[in-house]
């Protein structure tokens, strides 16, 4: 039996069946070991039939505990896993006492093969009882060995009589184990080839119902093929996407394209043509992109599916066509077909006709862009608007004829350009014209390059980019007159210098009117007035709401500020002056003077600060004095910075009040860097320019005794004067006439 199960293992390669070949050796040898035959071969090795008898009587657990694992598939339940453990466990103990002990190693070789017995039929009976095939047999054939072995035990301890069965039953019991086993491995493999047997019949049952289906779909191949040729064609006559198919290493298109193709393309033979020719023959596109393009399809047909990915984003993806005169846009997608080797066989492209669809786009951007310039305007009254505008163009002209006038700009002229567009940003970033201030600030930082002699000077650029601002100022002021209804300074019934005019009259006719006359006449200022002149409060006000921005954008805290003024109307030109002066007025000093909230709260002061504006009037003429509580004038850093620049001379002895006035000088600044709010050197002589040249004037007065001011720096307010002809100081003339 042990050479037939060796050679079927031999056969099937199963390792069950070498388990339980050694089994039957082990047992081959305790079968001799009882009946006396080892004993009598080999009486010089007496180990041989004792101490190695019992090892290996308890080491034959080994192989049965194995086979069992792999032919019961114990190896699915762990309870049975760990029973079978347990008996490996027992069966390894004696194997190893009975080199120790024999007489201990004989009595323990009972338990060792009671326990292998106990576990081979619980395990047995156990999967006989979940229905297990191969385990009916292995059950059996473990109960007949067991009784067989119970008997023999009862018989040695005298609770049975000693006879034959007692004798051989063990022997007898172990060749019917056999048998059954051996049975129990032929209907396992029996077992195995039903359940195979039974799944190639599933199989070959699918493969004909599949070979059935693969007969019907060839039958009706010709008709498939026919219905989705009908679909394609149906599909390439209605779509309207411009679709072709490039092939070959000539590119040429094929007979596959779409009818929207012929009529976004305005060719009706699209077949056999080259399809570079066709497809850019009315776009705006360079050669050398064409070319391009031809390049990378020829690279692409016929190789790897890499070629095309890498060089995919190189193919044009929009592009302006013109045909008759007209322009379209055109949206191109490139997809390669892959075959089966993973080779670009072709190349589909589609063209989209995406004119209406980007014009909606424009025009919604436009819209959009429309929507903030009118934001914008609406953030600021209509007479703030009108007075920005009649300033900003005024400052434009000038700029524009000295740049027409002068063929090579000096520095000079550079400086005047510089300063007006200073102004016109400081004022459109005040007013927050966030379309305009950006390329003020671009314009400015170019003149100012120029200035310093870092970058080359450039006549025609500058011409360039003041044409772009009095653009932009073009379309903030057609906004406001055409889409908002706000008409210009200029665009009132009577132009201002006619109402100038009558209002100097009717003052020079009041001296001899009657007393009703000069009611009347006054009504008449009045009202002329209401037009042309606004009271220096409200003018202030507006002004100094830069300060507020200014403090957000600088961290700091928004200041208190102090006016007093009386009964004062500035014209529209005393407005101006105003407001172009005050721009750096109120920049200088938030920026310089005022110190951050930390830095006040350490000198003791409040952490906002404080400025004080006062207007009176002194004969003929008006005086504006403007301070503030900030850090002062650092003399020493002017003094060091005027040296630096030429300014004085280094021995000169000059007063407090001459250092001082060295911040008028056009340049200078003692900031270690430059922003877009100052420190360019231009804000104060600016200011000073402004006045001159309407007939005014800018002084320094210093307050001596300040407090709150650091070591070598005084205190200063700006003492300003401006011509009575940009003012009146309006008293109510009827109060006075009444009394």
């Amino acid at each position: 039996m042990a050479i037939y199960n060796f050679c079927m293992y031999l056969q099937l390669r199963k390792i069950t069946y070498l388990l339980y070949v050694c089994f039957l050796l082990s047992m081959i040898y305790v079968s001799f070991g009882q009946s006396g035959v080892v004993r009598h071969f080999f009486s010089d090795y007496t180990f041989l039939s004792n101490s190695m008898f019992v090892c290996i009587s308890s080491a034959s657990s080994f192989p049965i505990f194995a086979f069992a694992y792999y032919f019961l598939e114990v190896h699915k339940r762990r309870n049975l896993k760990i029973l079978l453990g347990f008996g490996s466990f027992v069966a390894l103990i004696v194997s190893i006492t009975a080199f120790l002990d024999y007489n201990l190693a004989a009595k323990l070789g009972i338990l060792s093969g009671f326990t292998t017995s106990t576990v081979s039929l619980a395990i047995g009976v156990t999967l006989s009882l979940s229905r297990f095939r191969p385990a009916y047999f292995y059950t059996l054939a473990w109960t007949t060995i067991m009784v067989a072995n119970i008997y023999r035990m009862a018989a040695i301890t005298g609770a049975l009589p000693m006879n034959s069965f007692a004798e051989w039953g063990v022997f007898a019991g172990t060749v019917i184990e056999t048998a059954l086993i051996s049975l129990a491995l032929a209907d396992k493999v029996r077992l195995k080839e039903k359940l195979d047997f039974e799944r190639i019949s599933k199989l070959n049952d699918d493969l004909h119902l599949e070979s059935e289906k693969v007969r019907d779909m060839n039958d009706h191949l010709e008709e498939l093929v026919e219905e989705q040729t009908r679909e394609i064609k149906s599909i390439m006559k209605n779509i309207q996407l411009g679709i072709v198919v490039i092939k070959g290493d000539e590119l040429l298109l094929t007979d596959t394209f779409s009818d929207a193709a012929k009529d976004i393309l305005a060719i009706q033979d699209i077949a056999g043509r080259d399809s570079i020719e066709v497809l850019f023959s009315h776009a705006q596109l360079t050669k050398e992109v064409k070319d391009q393009v031809s390049s990378i399809m020829e690279s692409c047909l016929g190789n790897d599916e890499i070629n095309f990915f890498s060089n995919e984003h190189l193919l044009p993806l929009e592009a302006v066509f013109i045909f008759d005169g007209k322009e379209k846009m055109f949206q191109m997608d490139w997809k390669p077909v892959i075959d089966a080797d993973d080779t670009v066989e072709k190349i589909i492209v589609t063209i989209k006709d995406v004119t209406s669809q980007k014009a909606l786009e424009l025009d919604a951007k436009r819209q959009q862009e429309e929507l903030s310039y009118i934001g914008e305007i609406l953030s600021v009254s209509s007479r703030q608007f009108n007075t920005f505008m009649s300033a900003s163009i005024k400052f434009i002209s000038d700029n524009q004829r000295l740049l027409k006038l002068n063929r090579n700009l000096s520095t000079d002229t550079l400086k005047v350009i510089f300063i007006n567009l200073h102004t016109i940003k400081g004022a459109a970033r005040a007013l927050g014209f966030s379309q305009l201030t950006p390329i003020i600030h671009e314009h400015e930082q170019d003149v100012s390059d120029m200035m310093k002699g870092e970058a080359t000077t450039n006549r025609d650029l500058c011409l360039q980019q003041h044409s772009l601002i009095e653009e932009k100022l073009t379309h903030y002021e057609r906004l406001n007159s055409e889409k908002l209804g706000r008409n210009s300074a200029e665009s009132v019934p009577v132009s201002l210098r006619l109402i100038e005019s009558i209002h100097r009259i009717t003052n020079e006719l009041e001296t001899t009117a009657s007393p009703k006359q000069r009611l009347d006449i006054d009504n008449i200022q009045e009202q002329l007035e209401s037009i042309s002149y606004i009271d220096a409060k409200s003018l202030f006000d507006e002004v100094l709401a830069d300060a507020e921005m200014l403090a957000r954008d600088l961290a700091k805290e928004y200041p208190k500020i102090d006016l007093e003024a009386g009964p004062i109307r500035f014209s529209q030109a005393g407005q101006e002056i105003i407001c172009n002066a005050f721009v750096h007025i109120i920049r200088n000093s938030m920026d310089h003077g005022i110190e951050e909230p930390n830095i006040r709260k350490a000198k003791g002061k409040d952490e906002f600060g404080h400025i004080k504006l006062s207007l009176e009037v002194e004969g003929e003429k008006l005086v504006i004095k403007y301070g503030d509580d900030g850090a002062g004038l650092n003399l020493k850093a002017i003094e060091s910075m005027a040296l630096k620049k030429d300014y004085i001379r280094d021995r000169e002895d000059l007063s407090d009040h001459d250092k001082a006035e060295l911040i008028f000088h056009s340049g200078f600044s003692t900031s270690a860097s430059v922003n877009d709010i100052s420190g360019r050197g231009v804000g104060m002589s600016a200011v000073r320019e402004y006045f001159e040249s309407h007939g005014g004037s800018v002084n320094i007065e210093i307050i001596n005794g300040a407090q709150g001011v650091d070591e070598g720096c005084v205190r200063f307010q700006l003492v300003m004067n401006l011509p009575k002809s940009y003012f009146i100081e309006r008293i109510r003339k009827i109060e006075k006439n009444v009394a």
